[in-house]
Parts: C-alpha cells; structure tokens; sequence
C-alpha cells in the first residue's frame, strides 16, 4: 500500500513539473506570448460591444441599466439630504414662530 502511495506522490510529482516545465517554456516563447495579449484584447472589445448592446436592448425596451440604477439611487440619497436640511430649517422656522407668538401674547 505505502509503495502504491509513494508511486502516487512520485507521479504526481513529476505532473507538477512538467506543468511548470510546460507554463514557464510558453511564457517566455514571444509568440505564444502575443497570441494570450491578442486573445486577452479581443475578449476585451467583445466584453465592451456586448455591454454596449445589452445596454441599448434595456434601453430600447424601457428598462433601467445598472449605470441608470446608480444614477438614480444617487440622486435619491441627494434629495433625502435636502430633505433632512429643509426638515431641520422648517423646525427653526416653526420654533421661530413660537417664540413669536409668546412674545405677541405678551404684549
């Protein structure tokens, strides 16, 4: 059994190697190393028309886009601030008016 193990690990062994081997020799070789930039730009440009594509097919349709979602739930956030200030300067108003009004009643 422990020799069955040893003959395991010692395949494995020799896999990891030649993997490395296998990965080191295609990073150095320049072509292979052109082919992965042209493979990796390429899948950039078809990242880029597709969400250009879904983003027009949302927008066709009517529905929101993510970006669309962001925008809109940044200017919510905006105008719940607003809202906060106007509610703090209409209780310095109303807080006026009552002092107002007890100095009215006094006279």
């Amino acid at each position: 059994m422990s020799a069955a193990v040893g003959i395991l690990g010692r395949l494995n062994q020799v896999k990891d190697e030649a993997i490395s081997n296998v990965t080191q020799e295609l990073l150095t070789n320049p072509k292979f190393a052109q082919a992965l930039g042209n493979t990796v730009q390429s899948v950039a440009k078809t990242k880029q028309r597709i969400d250009r594509n879904v983003a027009l097919a949302m927008s066709l349709s009517g529905l929101p886009s993510k970006r669309d979602y962001s925008k809109l739930a940044h200017r919510a956030k905006s105008l719940n601030k607003n809202i906060d200030r106007l509610e703090e300067r209409l209780d310095d108003v109303v807080l006026r008016l009552e002092r107002l009004g007890e100095k009215v009643e006094k006279l």
